[in-house]
């Protein structure tokens, strides 16, 4: 198969494995760092980590904003997180190794509609 080289982002790096009506990449973030904001306000969102651990934020735009800053979530390797659309959302990795994710979006109207359910 083809190597997906990584694209930088905020504390690490991402690969793009598909980007049209679905997209799945595939993050790592680097050892105590922090690293992008994401945000789709359209499709929802089902992360999967890979490995290592760390936190996700999880915020409304208000949430955001707002002191003393959002809360987080503890995750590990194995976890599966279901994002809905508008909401933000940050991976903090508070370890050494990599924190690494995959990450695939879709709208709720595709992957829930009626064509897409087994006939009888």
């Amino acid at each position: 198969g083809r190597e997906l080289a990584p694209e930088p982002v905020d504390g690490g790096s991402v690969r793009v494995l598909a980007d049209s009506f679905v997209t799945a990449r595939a993050y790592s973030i680097d050892g105590r760092a922090t690293g992008p904001l994401l945000h789709d306000a359209e499709r929802a969102a089902s992360v999967y980590v890979t490995g290592g651990s760390g936190e996700f934020v999880l915020a409304d735009a208000d949430e955001l904003a707002a002191p003393p800053g959002p809360p987080a979530i503890s995750v590990t390797a194995g976890d599966l997180l279901t994002i809905v659309p508008g909401i933000h959302y940050r991976p903090i990795n508070r370890g050494d190794e990599p924190l690494t994710f995959s990450e695939h979006r879709i709208a709720p109207d595709v992957a829930f509609s009626p064509l897409a359910q087994p006939s009888d």
